[in-house]
C-alpha cells in the first residue's frame, strides 16, 4: 500500500502532449476539470469519459462556482481569466 493509505485504483489516459497543472473536482455534477496547458479537459467522474474541453492558452487553476453556473480558469498568457458556462463549457471572454 502507498504512503498514507492511498493506492492507484484507475488510470485514465487523456490525449495530447501538453503539460499538466491543476485538477478540480465538482462532486455535485460528477465532473473533473483537468488543466492541460492549452485547454481544460472536462471528464465524467463516474465513467472517466471526456465530456468536453474549454480552450485556453497556458491554463492553470480552475474554480467552479455552481451557484453562478460559471467556471473560472487562470492563465499566465497573457495573465488573464477565462469565464465559462458550466453546462455548455462555452467561454465568455478572456
Amino acid at each position: 500500500m502507498a504512503a498514507g493509505g492511498y493506492h492507484l485504483t484507475k488510470t485514465i489516459p487523456i490525449p495530447g502532449d501538453y503539460g499538466w497543472d491543476y485538477l478540480t473536482a465538482d462532486t455535485d455534477s460528477r465532473r473533473l476539470y483537468v488543466s492541460h496547458d492549452k485547454e481544460v479537459v472536462v471528464m465524467d467522474l463516474d465513467s472517466g469519459a471526456i465530456v468536453g474541453k474549454v480552450p485556453g492558452s497556458d491554463v492553470h487553476g480552475i474554480a467552479v462556482v455552481r451557484e453562478l453556473g460559471r467556471g473560472f480558469i487562470s492563465a499566465t498568457d497573457p495573465g488573464s481569466v477565462t469565464i465559462f458556462d458550466l453546462k455548455t463549457l462555452a467561454g465568455e471572454g478572456r
